[in-house]
């Protein structure tokens, strides 16, 4: 059985190199790689540098996100456990595939770590409003993250990918905690 939350990680280096300080460096040869991208992806690799530079000042979030190496339109995630929450003390992994017509349509976005929520399946699909209809391009990596931290609040069992866990979490919410943590013990930590 593994001992710690990276040996149950998903992820390999390509996802967690992102995090590790001083190891993505979006340098002038970096924005040099963007600039030989096609003409209609140029709005996207302008937003998508300044949301990085956004990131990387926002030190009190309890998620951060960056691109895996040096594909602009790939990015890693992690949300650590909102506390307070059936998912404390967990981290959790995703990753975050960004359109070239970024932000005029949204990023799908992938949870790697299982988790125990009515808004998200097996597959780590997140059924959250912003990200089908309810999206603008005012939005942003950072808003797509908090929404989903949102969520990891409180479930929207009105419009449920898992029927079976929504049901629960409006029957039965004590048994919907309990296997929420167990889950999270287990696949998070």
């Amino acid at each position: 059985m593994p001992s710690s939350s990276r040996d149950r990680s998903p992820l390999n280096d390509d996802y967690e190199a992102p995090f590790r300080r001083n190891r993505t460096n979006w340098d002038a040869r970096t924005i040099g790689l963007c600039a030989n991208a096609s003409v209609n992806s140029g709005v996207a690799v302008q937003r998508l540098l300044k949301e990085l530079e956004d990131l990387k000042r926002d030190g009190s979030a309890r998620y951060h996100a960056a691109p895996k190496g040096d594909n602009l339109f790939e990015w890693a995630a992690v949300i650590e456990g909102p506390e307070d929450t059936v998912y404390n003390g967990g981290t959790f992994f995703l990753e975050l595939s960004i359109p070239k017509n970024y932000p005029f349509f949204p990023p799908r976005v992938r949870f790697l770590t299982r988790i125990y929520h009515c808004n998200i399946n097996t597959q780590g699909v997140v059924c959250v409003d912003i990200l089908r209809n309810g999206w603008s391009s005012s939005m942003t990596i950072s808003t797509v993250l908090q929404s989903i931290v949102s969520l990891m609040y409180v479930c929207n069992p009105a419009d449920p990918l898992v029927s079976g866990i929504a049901e629960q979490y409006i029957s039965n919410r004590e048994e919907f905690e309990r296997t929420a943590r167990i889950w999270t013990e287990r696949y998070a930590h």
